[in-house]
């Protein structure tokens, strides 16, 4: 028998009971559960950091897997620029994507991450973190190539214009 309905019924009259009982979801990793009785609720993520925290790290780590587990030829792949990509701007999941990345002993992607995001001296990065990256010396060359789904789908020569031909962009009616 499922229980939360039954807690969320006891609970409806006492938000201090609320709160118990979304504590109690992520202190038992039942984060699905605390994320629904916040939405029945009609609760902010931001009063539970540790929640808010726990459904960042599983989402990133999920786009993680991506890159790391899946084959650039997958259909399930994201390279790391993409996963970039996709948390530029939010520094708390960039900072939880280069401890991961330390942790995984990708310490030269990590370190890729955190100077092209600015992450190193920010709150967000854990000490131990910046620690490990400390004395790494990054080299671009060992980043993982981007993998271009729209590329050439077989090797070799290709149509292409002669040099004499000069290609310009029109995007208004006065350019022409």
């Amino acid at each position: 028998m499922d229980r939360i309905p039954a807690a969320k019924q006891l609970c409806e009259l006492d938000k201090t009971l609320i709160n118990h009982l979304i504590e109690q979801l992520v202190s038992h990793d039942n984060t699905k559960g605390a994320a629904s009785v916040i939405k029945e609720f009609k609760l902010s993520i931001d009063d539970f950091p540790d929640l808010k925290e726990k459904i960042e790290k599983q989402t990133m780590r999920y786009f993680l897997g991506r890159f790391l587990n899946k084959r650039p030829t997958n259909d399930d792949y994201l390279s790391l620029d993409r996963l970039e990509d996709l948390f530029h701007g939010f520094k708390p999941m960039l900072s939880y994507l280069v401890e991961d990345l330390v942790y995984r002993n990708k310490l030269n992607e990590a370190k890729g991450v955190c100077l092209r995001h600015g992450l190193i001296g920010l709150p967000y990065m854990r000490e131990e973190t910046a620690y490990e990256l400390q004395n790494v010396v990054y080299d671009q060359k060992k980043d993982p190539i981007p993998y271009d789904v729209f590329g050439p789908l077989s090797e070799g020569k290709y149509i292409s214009l002669p040099p004499h031909v000069k290609v310009e962009w029109i995007s208004t009616l006065d350019d022409i």
